[in-house]
């Protein structure tokens, strides 16, 4: 009889190999997807490498430890029905290589589970079951009933041949052959390897500490600037938000690049124009080759931390590349008040990271429909009209033609008053900077993805135009390591896509590889800068663009050709649409936004990475507003 030991040492080593081989594979596909070699992001091939090959041996580590246990007790059971007088349980060995290759099939899908999406997204057999099906629904189902079809055939066909004893020669052969010192040397070498490769970058990473300060990025959902106090609104719904104004520089006219989440956080996550990183439409998401900031921040040694609650900033949508900590737990229900828990988040982190540099983003929801009313703040107070303290967005919209005006005064309360609960909670996240010695040494950022309208164009949410109050958002930057310009306003329009160019030169970080412009240089500040906004819609729908330079603003309506012109120095509400004028001053300005256009759509054709929505992801963006 073979001693048990060596086939156990036999089993964990052939696992080793295989995860190695496996993770190796996988972080060489990381590598070649995400373009880092084309970025010479050589810092994260090495932590890619790293992680990726060691997870793949503790998978299937694990994997063969459950492959023991199932032996066991499937020995267990045949002795309690007396199989073994069958002869089906003579050889151990057999049924366990068959149910570890069985495992590693199933680790292995699991494991490139995104990979075997990309290639079922270009083959034409899903093309063929796709048309066969009604919706993305049924085309999943199709390919899980697929799935388990084949792994039902497989298992039984294994367990067939187990029974029957006719696979039994070359399982003991394959024994034979694997039995040596060889194997058992490999795998320790391959352990060692990767015990010491870890090492060697955890130590590389700690002697490498970032150069410039801590940065915190607050993005505020569905927040319009003209609803701060810092912006000159008549409540006083962000005293927070107005003191960080106070110490820092105020942004009086960014613009962000889309009128609704996705593509907005997209562009300044990118630094490029949604169509240029084909954010288009509610399914689409991030393709893993564009470089973002938190990759680039990790890149260079920080530890970058996100902390997000709208489903439309999740992983599922490619917000998490380059994120050491993506927390989405407390991702918020249409219903469901999150600036608490996601700031008692934030705090913890700042907490645990005060002694290292790090990149911490936070999302705050609350703004965003549906609208909860407060009781803490009284704008709400004295309506006695039909609408309740909650406003849900369908319902909004489908009195849209019945709002009176007290009616739209009270919708905006609300909004405000979840303004002011968020700002709330800001401050207890700014509190905490200083409380834990960092504000020195730590740069803000506060912005909003868009706006938000209150029946101007005869709608209430966001998402449907380019026009400024879906657009016109606050930009804060406090930079403690330059009091020169604190308490500045700039009046320049400018983009919000250059945020991640301005915290990449503030944080000492000064390549070329993300567009835009440092918002803090002096020189490029006093320059008029051409400010470019997108949308496709939430759903399928061709594209239209909004383009600001010098005083005039042009809108162009690909949806109903309504194309707009306003001349904005004068008309900053935008209503006067000045486009149909028969005048030359009129006729030049229009002319010179137009060819800008039309460069800018000459390079921007590539189709977007689609995504494949569940049920539950279809229902949530549903309650958003996102799909009908």
């Amino acid at each position: 009889m073979k001693n048990p030991f060596r086939n156990l040492l036999i089993i964990f080593n052939l696992a080793i190999v295989a995860g190695f081989i496996c993770g190796f594979a996988k972080s060489i596909i990381n590598i070649s997807t995400n373009k880092y070699i084309d970025y010479k992001m050589y810092n994260l091939i090495l932590f890619d490498l790293a992680s990726t090959i060691t997870k793949f041996l503790i998978f299937f580590l694990i994997g063969s430890i459950i492959m023991l246990i199932l032996v066991k007790l499937s020995k267990w059971i045949a002795r309690i029905l007396n199989l073994s007088a069958l002869g089906v349980h003579r050889n151990p060995i057999a049924l366990s290589l068959g149910i570890l290759i069985i495992l590693f099939l199933i680790l292995g899908s699991y494991a490139y589970y995104s990979d075997i999406v990309i290639f079922l997204k270009s083959s034409s057999l899903t093309t063929w079951l796709g048309s066969l099906s009604k919706s993305p629904e049924n085309t999943h189902y199709i390919f899980s009933i697929t799935i388990f079809l084949i792994l039902l055939f497989f298992v039984s066909t294994i367990s067939y041949s187990i029974w029957h004893k006719s696979i039994e020669k070359f399982f003991d052969s394959l024994e034979n052959k694997i039995n040596t010192k060889s194997i058992k040397i490999l795998g320790l070498t391959l352990v060692s390897i990767v015990i010491l490769f870890n090492l060697a970058v955890f130590g590389y990473k700690n002697f490498n500490t970032p150069e410039g300060p801590n940065v915190v990025l607050i993005t505020i959902d569905t927040l319009r600037a003209d609803h701060l106090g810092s912006y000159g609104y008549k409540r006083n719904t962000s005293p927070n938000i107005d003191k960080l104004a106070n110490d820092g520089v105020l942004f009086e006219n960014a613009v962000s690049q889309a009128p609704w989440t996705f593509p907005s956080m997209a562009s300044m996550y990118t630094s490029l124009y949604p169509s240029e990183v084909r954010a288009k439409h509610i399914t689409s998401s991030i393709n893993n080759k564009f470089l973002t900031l938190s990759e680039y921040m990790k890149n260079n040694f920080y530890n970058t931390i996100a902390v997000v609650s709208h489903i439309v900033v999740s992983k599922m949508y490619g917000f998490s590349q380059g994120f050491d900590t993506f927390n989405q737990k407390h991702i918020a229900e249409v219903d469901e008040i999150s600036s608490e828990i996601i700031t008692q988040q934030a705090v913890e982190y700042i907490s645990k990271n005060k002694d290292e540099k790090f990149f911490l983003w936070v999302h705050y929801f609350d703004p965003h429909q549906n609208y909860r009313n407060h009781t803490e703040y009284d704008y709400s107070d004295g309506y006695d009209g039909p609408l309740p303290a909650n406003l849900e967005n369908e319902k909004l919209n489908k009195m849209n033609s019945s709002l009176k005006e007290r009616d739209i005064e009270y919708v905006k309360s609300i909004y405000d008053e979840e303004i002011a609960y968020t700002d709330k909670h800001i401050g207890r996240l700014l509190d905490s900077i200083d409380k834990f010695g960092l504000g020195n040494d730590t740069i803000i950022v506060l912005t909003s993805d868009h706006g938000e309208e209150f029946m101007e164009r005869g709608r209430i949410g966001h998402g449907t135009s380019l026009h400024r109050e879906l657009t016109h958002v606050p930009l804060i930057i406090y930079n403690p390591l330059n009091n020169s310009m604190s308490g500045k306003r700039v009046s320049k329009h400018v983009e919000i896509r250059n945020i991640a160019k301005t915290i990449l030169e503030l944080s000492n970080m000064n390549e070329n590889i993300f567009q835009g412009v440092n918002l803090l240089d002096h020189e490029k500040l006093n320059l008029d800068h051409i400010v470019i906004s997108e949308n496709y819609g939430f759903q399928e729908g061709p594209r239209s663009e909004a383009i600001i330079y010098q005083n005039w603003k042009l809108i162009n309506n690909t949806r109903n050709q309504a194309d707009e012109l306003y001349k904005i120095d004068s008309d900053n509400n935008e209503i006067n649409n000045l486009f149909t004028m028969k005048k030359e001053e009129v006729n030049i300005q229009k002319e010179k936004l137009q060819s800008i256009i039309s460069m800018i759509n000459n390079n921007n054709e590539e189709d977007s990475e689609e995504l494949e929505l569940s049920k539950e992801e279809i229902k949530q963006l549903k309650a958003l507003g996102y799909i009908q």
